[in-house]
């Protein structure tokens, strides 16, 4: 499609278009679709923002990685066993619950 928007031509038939395209997502349930998905991604981003700042900003929680890092730099335990130590221990603090 072509348009030139300073002679208004082509206009018409890019928002004929358009509106065509969205008809057809709401149609075939493709637009409910990818708005579920998006609610979903925003869910995790969320989530993911709160676990963060939690576990990072918590004075004890970087204590306690601080010890671990002669292992890991020795490679004595791996950063997958310190991640699932961390989380079985600072679990609480994940979810929002008071230690």
């Amino acid at each position: 499609m072509r348009a030139v928007a300073a002679k208004g031509e082509g206009i018409t038939e890019i928002q004929n278009a358009l509106e065509k395209h969205f008809a057809y997502l709401e149609d075939s349930g493709e637009l409910r679709n990818r708005r579920r998905q998006r609610i979903v991604e925003r869910v995790v981003e969320v989530a993911e923002r709160r676990m963060h700042r939690r576990l990072w900003n918590d004075p004890a929680t970087m204590e306690w990685l601080e010890k671990r890092v002669d292992e890991l730099e020795s490679g004595a335990i791996t950063p997958y066993t310190v991640a699932d130590q961390l989380l079985g221990t600072y679990g609480d603090l994940v979810k929002g619950a008071t230690k």
